[in-house]
């Protein structure tokens, strides 16, 4: 199997017949990363204020986002719950509609017996179940 260890990390820009390296231990923290990411654009001409501004820039985006994430989120969550209730709510009604089953119902012939009933549709006769509720 082959392995590699690699010690250091480089990152390279180029532009305008310049070119900029900067070398960092692997284990770098991302503050060190974003230093590094500044040195190169500052090596590649840009100034140190765009930089910044685009960093700030960049973080109000990024706030925004969340920001609208956090809010629609919010709003799936209220709509979720809404409509668990909702559900809950139908299988309580549907749930009071449908009569308990009771044996003392039936050996007092309370509840009716299913009548036939007969109904001819050109050459062919249908026989269909229908009860009266």
């Amino acid at each position: 199997m082959y392995t590699q260890k690699y010690n250091e990390l480089t990152l390279t820009a180029s532009a305008y017949n310049r070119k900029t390296s900067i070398e960092l231990p692997c284990d770098s923290e991302m503050g060190e990363l974003v230093d590094a990411f500044e040195a190169l654009v500052v090596g590649l001409g840009y100034s140190l204020d765009s930089w910044k501004d685009e960093i700030m820039e960049r973080g109000e985006v990024f706030k925004m986002q969340e920001l609208r994430n956090q809010k629609d989120m919010e709003y799936y969550t209220n709509r979720i719950a809404a409509l668990e209730e909702e559900l809950h709510e139908y299988k309580m009604k549907k749930a009071q509609d449908i009569p308990p089953y009771s044996s003392s119902a039936y050996d007092q012939e309370q509840i009716p017996e299913p009548r036939w009933a007969e109904s001819v549709t050109g050459d062919i006769r249908i026989e269909t179940l229908s009860q009266d509720c």
